[in-house]
Formats: C-alpha cells, structure tokens, sequence
C-alpha cells in the first residue's frame, strides 16, 4: 500500500519550487531598483542630476541582478557592489561638485591631480556629503538582502549562468571601448549614473589603463619664480574684487547685448573703466575662485599659488590688507591659500 509520504516530492538541492521563484523575483527587482535608487536620492539635493528612467538599461540591470542571485556567492557579490558603489561615489560626486556626470578625460585628470581635487573636497565638503547618503543607503540596503536571501545551494549551471550574466554586463563595455571611439563613450546627462559610470570607467581602463593612450592634457607651467611687482605712483586707498556667480558675458549691456542690463557700469566706462572678456579657470566655483587671487595659470600649480597669492603680494608690495577683510585672511593676520576654496 502507498502512503502519502511516498508520493510527497521533496525538492532536491537546487531545484525551486514557485513560491521560491516568486520570492527570488521579487528579490530581483528590489535590488535592481536599489542600485538606480542613487540618481533619484541625489535629485532631492540637487538639481545637477538630471537622470530620468531607462527602459532598456532597467531591463539590463535587471539580467545583472539575476546573475548575482544565481552565481550563489556572498564574496562574489560583495566584490561587485563595492565596485559598483566606488564608481558611483566619483560619479555622483563629480556631479555635486562640477554640476556634469563624468567623462573619460575628466576622469583621467582626476588620478594625474589628485591632489588638486582632494584639496577642493575637503574644503567643500560639508556642501556635498549628500553623496554618501545617495550612494550608501541603496547599495548597503541591496547588499543586506543579498547576505539574507541568497541561497547557496545552487545547480553548477545555474552558477555558471549566473557569473555569465554578471561577466556579460561588466566586459561588455570595456570590450565595445576597443573598437569604438570616445564619442561613444561620453555621458549623457538624463542616463542613471550607474549606466554614466560603466561607460566612463571601461573606456578609461582601456585606454588609459591597458593603453595608455589616453591621458589629460599637462597642466600648464608657469615660471618658477615670483610674479615682478612694479610699484607705482597712485592716490587709490581701496581695491574692490566683484564676482557675480554664473554670470554671462552675452548678457552685458557693456559686452555688446542689446538690452541695457548694466547702466552703471556703462557710466563707470565713460570714466575710465575697462571690461574686458574673461574665461573661468574651473566649472566649478571653488575650483576657479582661488586662482583668481592668484599669479599662477591654471590648474595645478599648488607649491606656486601657495607662493604666489595676490593679497600676500598686495601686503608686502602695494597696500595693507585689514584682517578678516577677505576670507584668506585668518583671525592672527596670516594669509592662507587653504581658506580661500
């Protein structure tokens, strides 16, 4: 006689049953919706990220989220978030600080002067630790549930696809840089930043990485020693620094637009001012700010602009510059370029 235990199926390892599929569906979903949740956290912040949703990328990262739940590896898996969240740190923090996703050549620049950047991110810091919140909350959340609801009992195959999936998602760029030029590459500002991030750095590490052919522009270099300070007879007791924030040119009454923006300074130029064309130094407001008080060219010339700053010369040379009167001034009189990013 058969009892009902003889006819009860008991899964084997490996085989899922489709409460296990529905379950491992969702876990699919969420994170692949986790890993496109840093675009829309940093949008709260700033209005630089333009990112709007992609169909056909959400359907590929979708095929890379099932990869990693069926390569069945929690050391695998954690490896490629935490390469997945480096990228978009630099990425979403590029974006903060310069207002653009990040290219290629930007990214190139960013390794060669590294010290210029990391003195412009810890001086403005404070302005874009959003960046960490936007980054960390959705991949640490993703990589939650993968160390929860991973299961380890899976079929050789399905390992195999799984690393397949994962491999087709992570080569498939750098394979396509090979044969492709830069053009291809660039970023676009309303892809995720993931997507912005996979171009940027595959044809970085083909090109400049394996390559080498790929590097930024030299910094261009100024002469070694101090700026000549000729003195010379004058009846002026003040000198005024205006800086107006994303101000354009073409928009000047007394640059040559049409309407009659700028009255008061058309009256300045009958009595003698001068205004001419002028080309920020950086995108960004902290980088380009400092190298105006400064003799220096840009960019990349920290030992010289630290000997070279305008207001140290102004004090030693021409006129006597009161503490606290220009923010690189600090409270016991000694001028530093640090305070002025």
């Amino acid at each position: 006689m058969t009892t009902n235990d003889s006819l009860t199926l008991t899964p084997r390892p490996g085989m899922w049953n489709w409460q296990h599929l529905a379950l491992r569906g969702a876990l699919v979903l969420l994170t692949t919706s986790l890993l496109m949740l840093d675009d829309w956290i940093q949008q709260w912040f700033t209005v630089a990220n333009q990112a709007d949703f992609e169909l056909n990328y959400f359907v590929a990262l979708l095929a890379f989220n099932l990869g990693l739940w069926l390569s069945g590896s929690r050391v695998f898996v954690t490896c490629i978030l935490v390469l997945l969240g480096g990228m978009e740190l630099i990425q979403l923090s590029h974006i903060s600080y310069a207002g653009r996703p990040l290219d290629p050549i930007v990214l190139a620049s960013l390794f060669s002067e590294f010290g210029d950047v990391r003195e412009v991110a810890l001086a403005d810091f404070g302005d874009h630790v959003h960046v960490l919140f936007a980054v960390l909350i959705p991949y640490l959340a993703a990589w939650w549930l993968f160390m929860s609801y991973m299961r380890s009992d899976v079929r050789r195959w399905q390992r195999a696809l799984g690393v397949m999936l994962v491999a087709a998602g992570l080569l498939s760029k750098p394979y396509r840089a090979t044969y492709r030029d830069l053009n291809s590459f660039l970023p676009g500002p309303t892809r995720s930043g993931l997507h912005n991030s996979l171009n940027t750095f595959s044809f970085f590490l083909v090109h400049n990485v394996l390559r080498g052919s790929l590097h930024a522009a030299p910094a261009p270099v100024a002469a070694a020693t101090r700026p000549e300070v000729v003195p010379f007879p004058s009846d002026a007791q003040h000198v005024w620094l205006f800086v107006a924030d994303s101000l354009r040119s073409e928009h000047l009454g007394i640059m040559g637009y049409e309407r009659d923006t700028t009255p008061n300074l058309a009256r300045r130029m009958e009595q003698g001012l001068v205004a001419r064309h002028g080309v920020a130094a950086a995108v960004s407001t902290a980088a380009s700010m400092p190298l105006i008080m400064n003799a220096v060219r840009e960019p990349g010339q920290l030992d010289q602009i630290r000997r070279s700053f305008l207001l140290q010369i102004f004090q030693m040379h021409v006129c006597r510059v009161p503490m606290g009167s220009v923010g690189g001034v600090s409270s016991d009189g000694e001028i530093r370029w640090r305070t002025m990013l």
